[in-house]
């Protein structure tokens, strides 16, 4: 027999839709946190691409409220700034981007402002963040700056309040930063005084074996969620950018 012929609404053919059922995704994130539980692990929920079509923010927000879920992966920064603002704050929630960074080292400012922690893809990669990381004023450049942005942003949307601008100007230092899984080489030249230099720990960085908080995929999806806790062997390993 034929098709049925499509509805039509206001001249055109109506758009397809899917409903999603957030409890169903919360009974699937219950199953496999068991799962990990029994090896010592916790979960990462892998939410990019708009957590694959069901809602990268409203996925995230209920996992975290309704089943405790406190880690997410994403592939891109944007996707990460976009679940920051979404409400997916730090803490407790951490947000790993699972994607190389690019833009660097000015993306790390980011990646520092919004909480977000950082794949390292290699060395050249991990230099660049130790660099970074010494570069005291170059650091807090980037904070006041990001600070501003927001705070900019803020005002605009809130008129009202006043007490929008006062993060203009604000900056804090990584000095006293104790990161997630965070070597104990970065610490030391994050401590460093301004001009005290940053070279040393980058020829550091490609030896230095730090392990990341966050456990490795497994699954249908290569990003997926996992329950092994040791990472697959030429993958990179997540190194966090440091909350204040």
């Amino acid at each position: 027999p034929s098709p049925p012929a499509p509805t039509v609404s206001g001249g055109g053919k109506e758009r397809a839709t899917h409903t999603v059922h957030l409890k169903s995704l919360g009974r699937n994130f219950t199953h496999v946190n068991a799962a990990a539980a029994t090896q010592k692990c916790t979960v990462m929920v892998v939410v990019k691409a708009d957590a694959y079509g069901h809602g990268s923010v409203s996925t995230a927000k209920y996992l975290h409220k309704a089943h405790g879920c406190t880690a997410f992966a994403v592939a891109t920064l944007e996707e990460a700034i976009a679940l920051r603002k979404g409400g997916i704050s730090y803490p407790p929630c951490r947000v790993l981007v699972l994607g190389a960074p690019v833009n660097y080292p000015e993306s790390f400012g980011l990646y520092l402002h919004y909480r977000v922690e950082v794949m390292m893809s290699g060395y050249e990669t991990v230099r660049s963040l130790f660099e970074w990381a010494g570069d005291s004023s170059a650091r807090l450049a980037a904070q006041v700056r990001h600070d501003a942005d927001d705070a900019k942003k803020d005002a605009r949307v809130k008129a009202a309040e006043p007490q929008g601008l006062e993060k203009i100007g604000t900056a804090a230092t990584l000095s006293n930063v104790q990161g997630e899984a965070l070597s104990k080489e970065l610490l030391k030249i994050m401590a460093r005084p301004k001009g005290g230099g940053g070279g040393g720990g980058a020829e550091k960085a490609d030896s230095d074996k730090a392990a990341p908080s966050s456990t490795d995929g497994g699954g249908g999806d290569e990003d997926s969620v996992g329950t092994n806790p040791t990472p697959r062997s030429g993958s990179p390993s997540p190194a966090p950018v440091p909350a204040p």
